[in-house]
This record gives C-alpha cells, sequence and structure tokens, in this order.
C-alpha cells in the first residue's frame, strides 16, 4: 500500500500534471495572423504613441513591413494628436548620421526618431502576448492580456540607452 502511494505521488503525477499542461498548450489556439494578430500591435502601438504625442506624423512599420490599410485604419480613428503613415512612405532624406569626437567607438542615432517599428515575439500562453515595439531611441517590451473582448497592456519595460 505504501510503495502504490509512493509511486502515484512521485511518478504518475508529475507525469500526468506534465501531460495536462502540454495538452493545455497545445489546445490553445494559435492566433498568429488572425484578428488577436492584429489587436495585440494595434494596442501596443497606440500605448508607445501616447508617450511620443508631440509628434505629428508616425510612420509604421509591423513585423518588417507596411502594415495592412485596416491596420491603419484604427490606428488613424483613435483620438490621438497624431496620424500613422506606412513606413514606405517615410523618405530616408530624414535619417542623419553625425561623428561623434575623437576616441569615440560608435556613431550616434543615424535616424529620426519618427517611427514605430512592432513585433510579435510571442503568445507563450492563451490570451497572453509579448510585444516588442522600437524607436530609433528606445525599445519597449510589452506584456498583453485579453479581457472580454480586447487586449490590455499590463506591463511595459523600456530600454533607452
Amino acid at each position: 500500500m505504501l510503495r502504490t502511494l509512493f509511486h502515484a505521488v512521485f511518478y504518475w503525477a508529475p507525469a500526468l500534471l506534465i501531460c495536462a499542461v502540454v495538452g493545455a498548450r497545445a489546445a490553445a489556439p494559435f492566433p498568429y495572423g488572425s484578428a488577436d494578430y492584429t489587436q495585440t500591435l494595434t494596442e501596443s502601438l497606440i500605448k508607445s504613441a501616447h508617450e511620443l504625442s508631440g509628434r505629428s506624423n508616425l510612420y509604421v512599420k509591423v513585423g518588417g513591413a507596411d502594415p495592412s490599410v485596416e491596420m491603419l485604419a484604427d490606428l488613424n480613428s483613435r483620438k490621438l494628436p497624431l496620424t500613422f503613415a506606412p513606413w514606405s512612405a517615410r523618405s530616408p532624406k530624414q535619417d542623419h548620421c553625425r561623428a561623434l569626437g575623437e576616441g569615440a567607438t560608435a556613431n550616434a542615432i543615424c535616424m529620426a526618431d519618427n517611427f514605430l517599428a512592432a513585433d510579435l515575439l510571442s503568445m507563450p500562453l492563451w490570451h497572453v502576448a509579448l510585444v516588442r515595439v522600437k524607436t530609433a531611441a528606445c525599445t519597449a517590451e510589452m506584456t498583453l492580456v485579453q479581457g472580454s473582448t480586447l487586449w490590455h497592456v499590463v506591463s511595459q519595460r523600456t530600454n533607452c540607452p
């Protein structure tokens, strides 16, 4: 009896727990490319744009390409003092480089800080997303959680070197 209890607690319970966790993760939806993908990136771009509200235009890149027309319309429908435009409309003439003093090992920032580049890093759990938003000067990593219908930023870690 004691031997059976030992095996159940130390062998079968952890094995069943691992199977349950793997099964729950496999049963979770895979939302890349769906409405959840668009909503998570839109909410993270809006959160970052609130911090850059002094700009008139922000050029947006999503996953390395221009956002869809629907996403741009959704971004511009929010009541913000700035306008979102696709990355391809951004002029490279806005970028500039300046050399640092003697003995410097790195160049200063060459790009104008008028863009947001968003990437969905992962969706490790159901209704949880990790998103990275970059500007020329800063990088923000956000954790988003889905409420009843909308995604909400619950934490943000920003690094501005």
